[in-house]
């Protein structure tokens, strides 16, 4: 068997000795407790306590697939399926970006800067993140968002639905102008695509190969 036991300490060992060469420790510590506390809804106490926890055949096989697309680079988001963003639990799967931590500062800086907003529209949305993270602050207030990617779009209402927040999405694409209804709100955000076709080699490989081509 590929792992000594079916134990979590066993587990936790398997991808220490399977990832040191791909990840760092601290990395490699991360990247095993997301992937077992959101693959089998272990609560943080439990992972850290629950060393005698056992584990199916089929669970191991699971995390075997999971260390082959780690060291493939796919995004440790993909693999898990979400990502924690502005206090949001976000779907994350190939139709969109993974949302990144810095544009959390974005939605900190509208809501400290335009206090009495109370309309909003996100060009470009993706997963939704920058929407749901402005309506989960803001409930009051009318938050819409718009993309021109259907998938992405049903992978936002996903998010929106998981989370219970009314945000509107609509098909929109950013580039025609007769489509954007700029006078409709008191602000507008976006984080929209700004990679270059000659900048695609200075990517990052696993950026590159999982990531939508059109989001970035």
């Amino acid at each position: 068997m590929f792992v000594k036991s079916n134990l979590l300490t066993a587990v936790k060992t398997y991808f220490k000795e399977s990832l040191h060469d791909n990840f760092s420790q601290s990395e490699i510590k991360l990247i095993t407790k997301s992937i077992v506390c959101e693959r089998f809804n272990i609560s943080d106490s439990e992972y850290l306590l629950g060393n005698n926890t056992k584990f199916s055949e089929s669970e191991l096989l699971y995390f075997r697939e999971c260390i082959h697309d780690l060291k493939n680079g796919k995004p440790l988001q993909y693999i898990v399926g979400s990502t924690e963003f502005f206090g949001n639990r976000i779907i994350c799967d190939s139709r969109a970006l993974i949302p990144r931590p810095e544009t959390e500062e974005l939605i900190e800086w509208i809501i400290e800067e335009d206090k009495n907003a109370m309309t909003f529209h996100d060009f470009c949305t993706g997963t939704g993140c920058i929407a749901l993270g402005l309506k989960s602050s803001l409930l009051n207030a009318t938050v819409s968002a718009s993309d021109y990617s259907e998938n992405c779009l049903d992978l936002a209402r996903e998010n929106a639905k998981a989370l219970e927040l009314d945000v509107n999405f609509v098909t929109i694409d950013v580039l025609d102008k007769n489509l954007i209804p700029f006078d409709n709100f008191d602000v507008i955000v976006s984080n929209p695509p700004y990679i270059g076709l000659s900048e695609l080699a200075l990517i990052e490989k696993n950026v590159l190969d999982y990531e939508p081509h059109d989001a970035l």
